[in-house]
């Protein structure tokens, strides 16, 4: 549970939210999230006391949202694992620093490959390099 303070909300204390939000499913079951903060001077993220609140959750065929999950980061990305395979997830981020919140992002919706899907292939520009095949994924991140 993120505790807000009162104090900075009613002093008009804000901080801008998290945009450029986008996602890539690398699997049936694994999304990669980055985003960028623009508060964050040439995409890099500093290593002062922010950290961003990320919310997710499936979207059912009825189109009725499932139970919203959420985790912490202090990075400007996240990889979520153990995701239902062909099932649309909807994501937003919003940044914490010093116990003030942003505005949560917009929100963006992906959804994960089916079992069984083959995909092969590997993005230059990210470091992502996967290989799905009958429903069992290998991703590798590469960190640059």
């Amino acid at each position: 549970m993120i505790e807000l303070d009162d104090d900075a909300l009613r002093a008009g204390v804000t901080i801008a939210s998290p945009v450029d939000l986008r996602s890539k499913v690398l699997s049936p079951s694994t999304v990669w999230l980055e985003w960028k903060d623009p508060a964050q001077r040439g995409g890099r993220v500093d290593t002062d006391s922010r950290y961003y609140n990320v919310h997710y959750r499936p979207l059912m065929a009825s189109d009725a949202a499932g139970r919203t999950l959420s985790v912490v980061v202090k990075t400007d990305h996240v990889v979520f694992y153990d995701l239902r395979p062909g099932t649309r997830y909807e994501f937003k981020v919003r940044a914490v620093k010093d116990a003030v919140a942003s505005a949560f992002s917009e929100t963006i919706v992906n959804k994960t490959f089916e079992t069984g899907t083959v995909n092969h292939r590997r993005r230059k520009d990210s470091g992502i390099r996967e290989r799905v095949a009958g429903g069992r994924a290998t991703v590798v991140l590469v960190h640059r």
